[in-house]
């Protein structure tokens, strides 16, 4: 069996690892079907959580987004946002051929 890679960026605490294990294994599973089709395929899906902090801005979030859209070897990414009022800035800042959500 082919390992299919997975990262998980976090970019503030995690309390809900059942929800993104859920998630990474129902994409686990799609992915290997698609590798059966592609055996060079690696893909990757980085889990970007974003809560709401005192720490964190939009601004913060906005840039990890950018950095994951250039980097080739990021293929698809998954947001789970916290309802905010700059949410919408969040999602645009995503490339729609990498967002997983739709």
């Amino acid at each position: 069996m082919k390992k299919i890679i997975v990262s998980y960026t976090n970019i503030a605490d995690n309390n809900n690892d059942f929800i993104f294990r859920e998630i990474i294994e129902s994409s686990k599973k799609a992915l290997n079907l698609l590798q059966k089709e592609y055996p060079a395929l690696k893909p990757t899906l980085s889990v970007v959580q974003v809560k709401e902090t005192n720490t964190q801005t939009p601004a913060t979030v906005i840039d990890e987004i950018i950095k994951l859209n250039k980097d080739p070897k990021i293929h698809g990414l998954l947001l789970r946002l916290a309802n905010k009022p700059y949410t919408s800035n969040i999602i645009n800042a995503m490339k729609p051929e990498k967002d997983v959500n739709g």
